[in-house]
């Protein structure tokens, strides 16, 4: 397990995320988290039996169905299932044929990823984006597989994304070692020692567990005294073993795999049924499956299917301007319960679900962000993937890449994840008009705000303003696309 003793801690670029045993805090493995719910847990039931029994008690009286509307026929059209589910594993399992051949072609020198390989994977990913969304839209799907199809390759994609660009920069790093070699090596052909090297053993310890490229090579002189040459024998072994750490990892029931040994076919194949869209050569992983909590799990999820499609039912309105405040109060409450079940049925469900079946350790996939007093707070706590996803890849990757100010890199950060959610909505609606996009970017100035000495120390009113705008943001961005 990383962090833990006996396990080297890796520093360095790609080194801002730790992987280790965990569980989420509604998880009955999590002894700890349920122990303080437990009277939550049995009245929250109690009272989604009772709604599920109400709803379909009445919905059969009025259509003769326990749903409102057919869910099964839209779910399980034989053209439109099929054709999904084809198009899926064609995305899914064709990425292979690109990812990892591109890295292998950059490992071995044919392509330089610092000159063309990002270039490259970056063309493929908006290629590969275009594609499935010209092709979801031109199936004209139920919203239903469009959702589905389109989250999976939003996904894909980051996953890709990931796995293309720590490769990309350990192949640097596996290069720079192999040159750092070939100076030692010719130092020590010219009979250069450790003995009598004068270097601050604290400069050494900073050189071994910092990031790579400390040491300027690219003037390396070509006559040095023994002293010198001493000198640079020692700060050349350090630097190598700072390349070794970060070509290295290993975690808790997994062995140690060091770059390039990671690039296999089966590597990828492993990593993207994970549920982590950061990439790592290897994580915690479980010694076996618990087919007990598969069965719990998987009942589970249909069972939230069920009571969400029958919240669902209570959202169908007609598309009248006039009846826009009616609309959002009618709205309010079953949003707020469809929201809660989507966001339970995905992230405390299904990747529990797909954790256990792919025997990953580390299930944090959310904090509890019910408890937040300001929007960045939510924004970190409620899907720690995309999260996770998005700190590495885009926040410190924009920092370190164009050398700008945290404040900016928050900023970029934030209109990418807007975006992408605008993009969703316009694939679900048909109308791009951005409620979603500029929502989300509304949540600087919120979070500006509370960072001000009027809310300072004032955590309850902070909760109560975030509950305020969840209850009701979803409703109302949900009548604005499908009315104005």
């Amino acid at each position: 397990m990383r962090g833990q003793k006996g396990v080297r801690p890796r520093r360095g670029r790609f080194g801002d995320l730790i992987f280790t045993q965990r569980f989420t805090a509604f998880d009955r493995v999590n002894q700890e988290g349920v122990k303080h719910f437990k009277g939550f847990f049995v009245l929250m039931w109690l009272g989604v039996c009772i709604f599920v029994i109400k709803t379909a008690a009445e919905n059969y009286r009025v259509t003769g169905h326990i749903f409102a509307a057919d869910i099964l026929s839209i779910m399980f059209e034989r053209n439109h299932l099929f054709d999904c589910l084809l198009t899926d594993a064609i995305m899914f399992f064709g990425s292979t044929l690109w990812n990892v051949p591109l890295q292998l072609a950059v490992q071995r020198n044919t392509i330089s990823w610092n000159r063309s390989g990002w270039i490259l994977q970056s063309l493929w990913q908006m290629a590969y984006l275009y594609i499935i969304i010209s092709y979801t839209l031109y199936k004209q799907w139920p919203w239903i597989q469009t959702v589905f199809l389109m989250l999976h390759c939003l996904a894909l994609m980051m996953k890709q994304h990931s796995y293309a660009f720590y490769n990309g920069h350990l192949s640097e790093v596996y290069k720079r070692r192999q040159l750092l070699e070939e100076k030692l090596e010719r130092l020590k052909d010219e009979g250069a020692t450790t003995t009598g090297a004068d270097v601050d053993s604290a400069l050494l310890h900073h050189r071994r567990r910092s990031s790579v490229g400390q040491l300027d090579i690219s003037h390396f002189p070509n006559e040095l005294s023994p002293k010198q040459a001493s000198r640079f024998v020692v700060l050349l072994d350090a630097e190598i073993e700072a390349c070794d750490a970060e070509l290295s990892l290993e975690a808790t029931n997994s062995p140690r795999v060091t770059y390039p040994e990671n690039l296999t076919f089966a590597n990828y194949l492993e990593y993207i049924h994970l549920p982590t869209l950061v990439y790592e050569p290897c994580y915690p992983r479980e010694k076996s499956i618990d087919w007990s909590y598969v069965a719990e799990k998987a009942v589970a999820t249909f069972g939230i299917l069920g009571y969400w499609w029958l919240c669902r039912s209570s959202l169908f309105i007609q598309s009248r301007l006039a009846e826009f405040p009616w609309i959002l109060l009618k709205l309010v409450f079953p949003f707020m319960m469809c929201y809660l079940c989507v966001w339970y049925l995905i992230w405390e469900l299904i990747l529990n679900l797909l954790a256990e079946l792919t025997c990953f350790s580390d299930r944090g996939f959310y904090g509890d962000w019910w408890n937040s007093v300001t929007w960045d707070q939510f924004a970190r706590d409620w899907n720690k993937p995309v999260h996770n996803f998005l700190l590495r890849h885009v926040y410190h990757s924009s920092i370190s890449t164009f050398q700008i100010s945290r404040e900016t890199a928050t900023l970029i950060t934030f209109l990418i994840s807007a975006v992408v959610h605008e993009l969703v909505m316009w694939c679900i609606f048909g109308k791009l008009r951005g409620y979603l996009l500029c929502s989300q970017m509304m949540q600087l100035p919120l979070v500006a705000l509370s960072r001000t000495k009027f809310m300072k120390g004032k955590e309850t009113l902070g909760n109560v303003l975030f509950w305020m705008g969840l209850w009701t943001g979803p409703s109302f961005l949900s009548a604005s696309y499908l009315i104005l």
